[in-house]
């Protein structure tokens, strides 16, 4: 009997590396194709934008008619791949207009009505969206970069997988090129690690390209989802370079990365500084390309290791920060590629563990978590005496800074400004409330007498031995 929609139980997907044995000729054959895929991409782009423009949403449109340039084969490959960005993009976008609709000048009626039209992507159809969107996309979140993109993600169609007849090869992989030229026929050899993994291949490759004109190739996988996990403890984690993972319960992971990183970003400068004086623009260089893809793989590893850490604990749910991993000591090249690298292997591998083992992955804003004492809630710049100590002007303790922060991410999951896209200010301003009614003043005044520095219960000393003379009740009054 068919199940319903409902009923049907959730399916991941994952891709893993398959070792090919494919030769110069065929390599450039098939990398031959991507500018035709990437022109496809862009021209299939701008035809779903102006669907969703004029709110009809992203969905399957007519190959008949397609440029000659790919086969209506290819093109429907072409469209499933676009709107996979595309629907990322509309997800990601409704997180980030909510607080912007939450801030609009009109009554709750009305954002209830236009937080109906976030949820169903009709941005464009409604005059008082269409200016917050279109700012959105212009400046902090563009849209998916199409022409850029160097994987193509092909249908059992245009890229059949069959088994080999030989024992050299596990399986050959018949590829179809531009309309007019031969496909290509790709032995790919045994992977065990794909082997051992849960799931049934799906008749789907991912064929990369990259900049050097070498092609890989990725088999997918596709197994149920697991159950969200309804026994377990809540943890916090902070996201760092000097400590990667931070656990709320004093776990500090993945120490290693930037002691690594410094080492990099000094073979970085010197690179492109000889690189200057030839007057060779560095993305020119392919000792450079292959130092920043280098750095790329090795924090996708690192980030993969410390989190795979946490799939055999017994946690239920794990509370995140929005991350940024820009840190003071490196340059701003390397600074600029480590937020885009680390963001992105965080996100993968924390989906993925949601997936594997159904721990709940629940994002909060990150505002003025590593200023504020997770044991009063004082929120001051000066409760950072270093980059890894803290020590609460209020209340006197004193923690590791990464730990305290984690364990405000924890916290944060409760409060009405956990929102991610919350404001700072707003932030501040519930902590600092939350703070007054806590313990009867105002947090204004314990900055006020910071030159003096208070604890509630175990007061510091002056110089010489004296305690400090500030009581509670002259605090509070």
């Amino acid at each position: 009997m068919l199940r319903s929609k409902t009923q049907r139980q959730a399916v991941k997907n994952r891709s893993y590396d398959a070792v090919h044995a494919a030769n110069s000729g065929k390599e450039a054959a098939v990398a031959g194709l991507l500018p035709h895929w990437q022109r496809g991409l862009v021209h299939m782009q701008h035809l779903q934008v102006r669907r969703l423009r004029n709110g009809d949403g992203i969905t399957l449109v007519s190959t008949t008619g397609m440029p000659g340039y790919l086969s209506q084969r290819q093109w429907k490959s072409v469209v499933n791949q676009v709107n996979g960005g595309l629907r990322s993009w509309a997800q990601i976008t409704v997180a980030k207009m909510r607080p912007l609709i939450s801030s609009l000048p009109v009554s709750d009626d009305e954002k209830h009505r236009l937080r109906k039209l976030n949820l169903a992507h009709k941005w464009w159809v409604d005059p008082t969206l269409r200016p917050l969107v279109s700012e959105l996309a212009r400046t902090s979140h563009p849209f998916p970069n199409f022409s850029r993109v160097r994987t193509m993600n092909m249908d059992g169609i245009i890229a059949t997988r069959e088994l080999s007849n030989t024992g050299t090869f596990r399986w050959w992989v018949r590829i179809s090129l531009t309309p007019g030229s031969k496909p290509v026929r790709i032995p790919l050899r045994s992977n065990p690690y794909l082997d051992s993994q849960e799931g049934d291949l799906r008749n789907f490759c991912q064929i990369r390209v990259s900049s050097n004109g070498r092609v890989s190739i990725r088999l997918v996988k596709a197994s149920p989802k697991e159950n969200i996990r309804t026994e377990g403890r809540v943890i916090g984690v902070d996201w760092g370079l000097k400590t990667l993972l931070t656990t709320s319960d004093g776990e500090r992971l993945g120490q290693r990365l930037y002691p690594w990183l410094l080492k990099r970003d000094q073979e970085l400068i010197a690179l492109q500084r000889s690189l200057q004086q030839q007057g060779i623009r560095p993305n020119d260089s392919q000792r450079y390309r292959n130092l920043i893809s280098r750095v790329r793989d090795y924090v996708a590893n690192e980030v993969g290791r410390v989190v795979r850490r946490l799939q055999d604990e017994d946690i239920r749910e794990i509370v995140v920060e929005r991350l940024d991993f820009r840190f003071g000591g490196l340059s701003k090249r390397l600074n600029r590629i480590m937020s885009m690298a680390g963001r992105s292997a965080v996100s993968e591998r924390l989906a993925a563990l949601s997936e594997n083992t159904g721990i709940l992955i629940n994002e909060v804003s990150s505002s003025h978590t590593s200023r504020t004492c997770s044991g009063c809630g004082y929120t001051s710049k000066s409760n950072r005496t270093s980059q890894s100590q803290f020590r609460c002007w209020f209340c006197n303790k004193t923690i590791n800074a990464d730990v305290n922060a984690a364990r405000n991410i924890r916290q944060r999951r409760s409060l009405p400004v956990a929102d991610p896209y919350t404001s700072r200010q707003t932030v501040l301003e519930y902590l600092d409330q939350q703070f007054a009614s806590r313990w009867g003043h105002t947090a204004d005044r314990v900055s006020e007498r910071q030159s003096r520095p208070y604890s509630r219960a175990t007061p510091r000393r002056k110089p010489g031995g004296q305690r400090n003379s500030v009581s509670n009740k002259t605090l509070r009054n």
